[in-house]
């Protein structure tokens, strides 16, 4: 999901895989993107509220996910999901993955200055 993220925030800033573009400047935004800030600003539910359902929804599934990883990662005694619980989470990260493009373009470029930029807001 991640990758996915990074992937919009360079194609909405720099341009999609028909643009002409410098790839070291689609490169550098897709690298830009920060774990820490991108999972801050899709808490954030101020700001989320005003995105549309698809954007919403694709930010609440990413956060459950790296909050998924990071327990997987850092906590010994967290308990194992089962099978069930692993290919419902997988289900959920493709279908949110698969449904974020149909988002309005003007909301996801709007989503990667949101997840990029981490300085005032408006």
């Amino acid at each position: 999901m991640f990758h996915c993220l990074a992937e919009n925030c360079a194609d909405m800033m720099v341009g999609g895989p028909s643009a002409r573009k410098s790839k070291e400047a689609w490169l550098q935004v897709y690298r830009s993107l920060d774990h820490g800030v991108a999972r801050r600003r899709c808490r954030d539910q101020s700001t989320m509220s005003r995105f549309p359902t698809l954007v919403h929804d694709f930010a609440d599934v990413l956060v459950k996910m790296q909050d998924l990883r990071h327990t997987a990662d850092y906590d010994p005694l967290a308990s194992i999901p089962t099978r069930d619980e692993v290919v419902q989470l997988i289900t959920d990260a493709e279908n949110a993955i698969r449904q974020f493009p149909n988002a309005p373009i003007v909301n996801r470029r709007a989503f990667a200055v949101h997840v990029l930029m981490s300085g005032r807001r408006n």
